[in-house]
């Protein structure tokens, strides 16, 4: 007894064309997910930069090859780089390259100055420190379509909320 199975043109045809749509949609949520995994990685680093920066700030620990006394430590972007340097004069304790990931960070204010000493933010050079209630924000955005960004929240203390994925 043989038993054969037998399938018509159109039938494969529409096997295959539910298989390809079903693939596309699946590719289309990886890459959210691939980009939402970068957000975050970036993220992560972003915090424990500022977190540095910070510790450098309290401890007054000079950079290398800095012989200035620690007033201030300065954390900017610059070029696709998170720069943290020491009373504005150039001298840097790190630059980490953001921009081979895609992710774009944005600081609010354009520059956070931690205080020497307490490692407080301050609103300027001359050591005018953040009120109770004032925050700075750092956004974090894929220069790629992806549906959101991330946000942290740093309070006048320097305490930095866990980052807050934003739906767009």
């Amino acid at each position: 007894m043989k038993i054969s199975f037998g399938f018509t043109f159109i039938e494969l045809m529409v096997v295959i064309t539910i298989g390809m749509m079903v693939m596309g949609t699946g590719m289309v949520f990886f890459n959210r997910f691939n980009e939402r995994q970068k957000l975050k990685s970036v993220q992560e680093e972003v915090v424990s930069n500022l977190r540095l920066a910070q510790n450098f700030a309290k401890s007054r620990q000079r950079p290398a090859g800095g012989s200035e006394n620690v007033v201030y430590v300065e954390v900017r972007v610059i070029s696709g780089n998170l720069v943290a340097g020491i009373n504005g004069v150039g001298t840097t304790y790190f630059s980490q390259k953001l921009v081979n990931t895609g992710i774009g960070v944005t600081l609010s204010p354009a520059v956070l100055y931690y205080w020497g000493g307490n490692g407080q933010l301050a609103t300027n050079v001359s050591g005018s420190l953040y009120g109770a209630g004032a925050t700075a924000t750092v956004i974090i955005r894929s220069s790629k379509e992806v549906s959101g960004y991330s946000s942290l929240t740093i309070d006048a203390l320097g305490s930095i909320s866990s980052g807050v994925y934003v739906e767009e």
